[in-house]
């Protein structure tokens, strides 16, 4: 055995110790003795002879070095326990050393410059008291836990106002500070000062006074904003980088998810698509938001992928070439398509390169991150760390690039995942039976497609009862006791520590693969640039849309809200016309003499609900224009076509009476005649199975129990 002996050394400068076969590293911030005699017994590991080597195959054993640790400090025992488990989570080369460059000694200088000030700027804004409450420690009593508050109620009788952080954060601008190189865990722009109209803007006094730790957990304004109150800021954001960003992904090996939506889909696939990301990139097409849209009979699932190939086809995509590699449909929300998303990821892309989301704003892209960040393609140690990105009705939510790594799809782990596919496939196959027998009582909520989204434990069984067991440790101790006299009140606190919080930390994950949520590409064809974030909220479907039929003829015209019109010009028959909009929106009748009329004087009143205002705010919308179309007759329970109107939703067109062929002749209009298409055949085509029986004296018709 060797020994090692240190006799009155106030810390080691010593970085290796080789003893034998064996090298020991020491970190000399880690370990110190405090000037008495210690004694450090480490047995080393010395190579085996034959003889053991036949013993060890025989026996199958490991033979393990023995530690022995007498008559040593307690801080001497927690470095050495600290470095152990250390060493036993990261395997590095013994050999193999970081490299201290400059520019890495400079941006250590600049942390630790930053994190002084911001603790400086701290003690100055505490030098004075708070005299709400004077909080007092008993040393003598709870080792230190014991907090006295003295109340004065003739002197606080009344309740201090509370300052608005809206005000208070938008108040302090300061220019003359850098913008730092921390995102906003919200949306990922860079932290500042400079100007509160720009993406990424805190206080100055909270930039200044927040170490660097801190603003790694800090959301910006406008995303605390959108979370909390559900409120937007208007703020300005640099279109420039998209175009570099589409550099950057047309030079690598990499993998673009382009994601659409189901509502609007020819006017959600990015102009030019082909020529940003290049002919031949590896493409996977997703259609999300599948769950806003009703069942109308069997098969209707292949019917919106069929439709959702045809408008890529028009957009000049080929989808049948060699690199679209994948096209389905998903829904972030209820979970449907997620999991089988997951597995084609996994299988077939593998860690060939880096995964990025290219759509429009607002196709559903961050809450599809999301998703996939509580699901098996995040790597399982970030899973806790990792913020979610920030998500709202209004476009435009991620102004920067947001990723986390993906996991290594090894054999043992998809080995780990189809084993809690078929132990969960029960309590999973139940909770979608309750959806459908909830959505046969007539409730439309629960009647869109869904699946379960979860994630697989990837530890040892060991891990998982050890993390099981630090959890009891921390439970019962955030629990204060109090006691109560005349003139104080007594809080006694448990001397038990809160449960850390779990932090990233992307110098671990150097070589990892990530997926990437890049900003949103303005949709110049969309709505909704000309609303307001209560007017978004108003018109977008926050469950499935509930189609409303309506029997029109020659002359007829309804409205949807102040944003959408549509008049039934020529035809010889009467037609079906059902809507597919936000189910809390209105639909108005009318007629051709009286609709001018009735849109003068209810334009941005309550009969229109969208939009609202006075005439200062109507004058900011364009005026309604509208464009023509001749649908041609198929099949009296055969929806023959949609007219689409924009992000506002679809209109299906069915002719009821004639022959096959006949036209019909409608005119549909949009502010601005933005977003107005037509598509043949029809998304939903038997409309019929939502029409009910029609009210009296009405055109409507009542709505039937939602298919399941």
């Amino acid at each position: 055995m060797n020994l090692l002996r240190t006799t009155r050394f106030n810390h080691f400068d010593i970085k290796n110790i080789r003893l034998g076969c064996l090298t020991t590293h020491l970190q000399s911030s880690e370990i110190f003795l405090g000037g008495q005699k210690s004694y450090v017994h480490i047995s080393a590991k010395r190579s085996k002879t034959i003889k053991e080597m036949r013993e060890l195959k025989l026996n199958k054993g490991v033979v393990k070095p023995v530690v022995e640790i007498d008559n040593v400090p307690s801080s001497v025992r927690a470095a050495i326990g600290k470095r152990k488990i250390e060493l036993s989570e990261v395997k590095t080369d013994v050999g193999k050393r970081e490299e201290l460059t400059l520019d890495k000694l400079e941006d250590k200088l600049r942390s630790i410059q930053w994190d002084m000030n911001a603790i400086l700027k701290k003690a100055d804004e505490s030098q004075s008291p708070d005299d709400h409450q004077i909080i007092e420690k008993d040393e003598e009593s709870l080792d230190g836990f014991t907090e006295i508050v003295n109340i004065d109620p003739e002197k606080y009788s009344k309740r201090r106002k509370r300052k608005s952080r809206l005000t208070e954060s938008t108040s302090l601008p300061d220019p003359s500070m850098p913008i730092s190189d921390i995102p906003c865990r919200g949306c990922g722009a860079k932290l500042h000062c400079q100007n509160a109209s720009l993406v990424g803007y805190i206080c100055s006094s909270k930039l200044k006074s927040s170490t660097i730790e801190e603003l790694q957990d800090t959301m910006c304004e406008r995303c605390h904003l959108l979370r909390t109150r559900k409120v937007t800021l208007p703020v300005e954001v640099d279109e420039d980088q998209i175009p570099k960003l589409f550099e950057s992904i047309r030079s690598e090996r990499c993998l673009v998810l382009l994601i659409l939506d189901l509502l609007d889909i020819r006017n959600s696939i990015p102009k030019n698509i082909v020529d940003l990301i290049g002919p031949t990139k590896d493409l996977y097409i997703v259609g999300s938001k599948v769950d806003m849209i009703p069942k109308d009979g069997d098969g209707f699932l292949e019917r919106v992928e069929s439709g959702l190939v045809s408008a890529c086809m028009d957009a000049g995509i080929d989808v049948h070439a060699s690199h679209v590699r994948h096209i389905g449909l998903i829904s972030s929300l209820t979970g449907y398509g997620i999991e089988n998303l997951v597995t084609k990821l996994l299988s077939d892309w593998e860690l060939k390169g880096n995964v990025y989301f290219v759509g429009n704003m607002n196709a559903g892209k961050s809450t599809l991150f999301n998703a996939l960040l509580r699901s098996d393609y995040c790597k399982f140690s970030a899973r806790s760390g990792l913020p979610r990105a920030t998500v709202a009705d209004w476009p435009g939510t991620t102004v920067s690039v947001l990723k986390f790594p993906i996991t290594t799809p090894m054999g043992w782990k998809l080995a780990k995942r189809a084993a809690r596919f078929g132990k969960h496939r029960n309590s999973y196959q139940k909770e979608l039976e309750l959806r459908r027998s909830k959505a046969k009582e007539g409730n439309w909520k629960y009647a869109s497609v869904a699946g379960i989204v979860a994630a697989t434990d990837f530890r040892d069984e060991a891990d998982i009862i050890k993390s099981y067991h630090e959890k009891d440790r921390y439970k019962g101790y955030d629990s204060p006791m109090y006691e109560y006299s005349a003139d104080k009140v007594i809080v006694k606190r448990d001397t038990k520590p809160p449960e850390p919080k779990t932090k990233f930390d992307p110098k671990k994950y150097e070589r990892a693969k990530w997926l990437c949520d890049t900003p949103g590409i303005r949709n110049t064809e969309s709505m909704m640039t000309y609303l307001h974030p209560d007017e978004l909220c108003a018109i977008l479907p926050q469950n499935v849309m509930m189609p409303r039929p309506f029997l029109l003829q020659p002359g007829d015209v309804i409205f949807v809200t102040g944003l959408g019109r549509l008049d039934y010009l020529e035809g010889n028959s009467k037609v079906l016309i059902t809507t597919f909009v936000n189910s809390r929106l209105p639909v108005i009748n009318s007629t051709l003499a009286e609709a001018d009329e009735l849109y003068k004087e209810n334009i941005g009143k309550d009969l229109f609900r969208v939009p609202i205002g006075d005439q200062d705010r109507l004058d900011k919308i364009p005026a309604l224009v509208g464009k023509e179309f001749v649908i041609e007759r198929t099949d009296y329970q055969t929806a023959a076509a949609d007219i689409q109107m924009s992000s506002l939703g679809w209109v299906s067109v069915t002719v009821l009476f004639g022959e096959m062929g006949d036209p019909v002749k409608v005119k549909v209009y949009t502010p601005g005649g933005k977003g107005l298409y037509m598509r043949c055949p029809a998304l939903l085509p038997y409309t019929h199975t939502f029409k009910g029986k029609r009210i009296k004296h009405t055109q409507r018709y009542r709505i039937r129990k939602p298919l399941v």
